[in-house]
């Protein structure tokens, strides 16, 4: 039964399987990162737009790395993509280019399990967010534009992995 009501097409070929799923936020575009029937390999991922009123999707074009694990947005619309364990490249955070498919490096994020999944966070973080210490102590300047519970990590050569004690903005 859910099969026919989310079946959505494309144009000369089918999907095999959904990857992750986004809205842009600043236009309402839902993006897909799809395995298509045509695929070479199970982890060749296409990038398609998917108008929801019609259930038809427009391919982009192929993801640039292999092995897509999930999608997000920015509040400004920078399409996200992280790699999974069996790409070439896994535990990557990737910015995606919306008219190609095109994805550019930003950080490598872990080693870790099967299951990766990245979200949009409501808030932006800024501020000076890297500082030398001084006799073995930094100080930051963080902003937070975003009410929610939050801690902050730290990490260094001698400290790896410091965290706060978790705290609300209202």
């Amino acid at each position: 039964m859910w099969a026919a009501l989310i079946a959505v097409v494309v144009a000369g070929d089918a999907i095999d399987g959904y990857i992750g799923l986004a809205t842009e936020p600043t236009t309402g575009i839902v993006y897909g990162a799809v395995n298509l029937v045509s695929a070479t390999t199970r982890k060749d991922r296409t990038l398609i737009t998917i108008d929801v009123a019609s259930l038809t999707a427009t391919v982009v074009g192929p993801l640039s790395q292999n092995g897509v694990a999930d999608l997000t947005f920015l509040p400004d619309g920078t399409l996200l993509a992280m790699t999974g364990d069996g790409a070439s490249v896994p535990e990557t955070l990737w910015s995606v280019d919306k008219a190609s498919g095109t994805m550019t490096f930003i950080a490598n994020l872990g080693n870790g399990n099967d299951g990766e999944v990245i979200a949009r966070v409501p808030a932006i973080l800024g501020g000076t967010l890297t500082v030398a210490a001084v006799n073995g102590v930094a100080h930051f300047t963080v902003q937070i534009d975003g009410p929610g519970d939050y801690s902050l990590k730290a990490s260094s050569a001698a400290a790896p992995d410091l965290v706060s004690a978790p705290f609300t903005l209202q």
